[in-house]
């Protein structure tokens, strides 16, 4: 499971994946919505697969449902926006 030890480490994920992502077109995922109400101790196998943990175990990889709006393209690791009409 994707683990966010604050809530600031939780947003930048937000903002780096979910909110360039057309299944959050709305703010509505379901993986997003998993994961917050998760509580720690119920198993974790399922949510573990989507927003799997780095290898070192101390950030989150990118979500497995992630499909990146059309705007939006994955060059070297990094999200970018084109602009609107480019």
């Amino acid at each position: 499971m994707g683990y966010f030890p604050n809530g600031t480490s939780g947003r930048a994920y937000q903002e780096k994946y979910c909110e360039n992502c057309i299944h959050d077109e709305n703010r509505d995922c379901a993986v997003w919505l998993a994961h917050l109400v998760s509580r720690g101790d119920e198993k974790q196998e399922v949510l573990d697969l989507l927003i799997p943990e780095t290898d070192d175990g101390i950030g989150c990889k990118q979500c497995k449902m992630f499909m990146a709006m059309p705007n939006v393209e994955l060059t070297g690791g990094a999200l970018l926006r084109r602009p609107a009409g480019a």
